[in-house]
């Protein structure tokens, strides 16, 4: 389960700095998610209509749980924000709060086989997350810790033109075809 992998990031997180130590949190999530889906789904999704399925003793330790986890993201971000960091005028409960969004949404709109893998767009969200906290000062630190990008492709676009806003090969040949035809 999901609590778990805290206890796993848990033991790791008290040797990182807060800046990992936040982008662990938000990447190690997210491949979990993506390893467990219908588990995560449902953990997240349902987390509101515990009491309606469980008895009282069970949503008392799930919530438990829940409030666990958040209280990491609590914690490594305040961690940061003492050390320098991450800015300070940032709310550490809502920010962790936002860190929870980031990952349980992560399950509703992924698909695996799209343009991106579960363990990029993990990746992506852990370097989004510490650009927000990072200080002026302090950016530099999130690209020591981005591992290198792997090979992407630009995004599709309906007209099948590129990112670049100019028509694929293909386009131009087909269009340059019915100009010379029409």
């Amino acid at each position: 389960m999901l609590f778990r992998s805290l206890s796993a990031m848990r033991s790791r997180g008290a040797d990182l700095e807060p800046d990992a130590r936040v982008k662990a949190f938000v990447e190690e999530t997210i491949d979990y998610l993506a390893n467990h889906p219908t588990e995560a789904t449902v953990s997240f999704q349902e987390a509101p209509f515990l009491h309606l399925w469980l008895s009282s003793d069970q949503v008392k330790i799930l919530r438990g749980r829940y409030a666990e986890f958040e209280q990491y993201a609590v914690d490594a971000v305040r961690a940061g924000q003492q050390a320098g960091i991450f800015t300070p005028d940032l709310d550490a409960s809502v920010v962790a709060h936002a860190l929870t969004a980031v990952v349980s949404w992560f399950v509703r709109w992924f698909r695996p086989g799209g343009r991106l893998s579960a363990h990029q767009v993990a990746q992506q969200s852990g370097l989004f997350v510490l650009r927000g906290l990072l200080t002026p000062d302090n950016v530099h630190r999130a690209a020591a810790l981005v591992a290198p990008p792997g090979p992407v492709a630009g995004p599709k676009r309906r007209n099948g033109g590129t990112s670049s806003g100019q028509p694929a090969a293909s386009t131009r040949s087909r269009q340059g075809e019915s100009e010379a035809t029409g």
